[in-house]
């Protein structure tokens, strides 16, 4: 088994989303609308895999990796997309499938 649970296909990109805290530090519960500004509208994540189509429509090259590249991004990148973007899965908590037009730029 590859070290991440889910092996996205076509278009799509594997994601493990970031988690914001839902306590705060003292142990004081943070209400879904702080959290909710806080995100500004955007999820935050890592770029865990790519399908074998991504980012083909966009840019040339061989490979996903390839395209990603050209497109600015590669794996292990932190990046930002609008909120709720993709799917998630309830068994491999944090982690989303999403498509390759909805990544708006990286993290450095």
């Amino acid at each position: 088994m590859s070290e991440h649970p889910i092996k996205p296909w076509g278009h799509q990109i594997l994601v493990k989303m970031e988690e914001f805290k839902e306590m705060s530090d003292g142990g004081i519960a943070i209400p879904q609308q702080v959290i909710d500004k806080e995100q500004g509208g955007m999820n935050k994540g890592t770029i865990v895999a790519f399908g074998p189509q991504a980012f083909a429509d966009y840019v040339p090259g061989d490979t996903p990796e390839e395209r990603a590249k050209a497109w600015g991004c590669a794996i292990g990148d932190s990046f930002l997309s609008p909120r709720y973007p993709g799917q998630e899965f309830e068994e491999f908590k944090g982690y989303q499938l999403i498509p390759d037009n909805v990544l708006k730029g990286g993290i450095a």
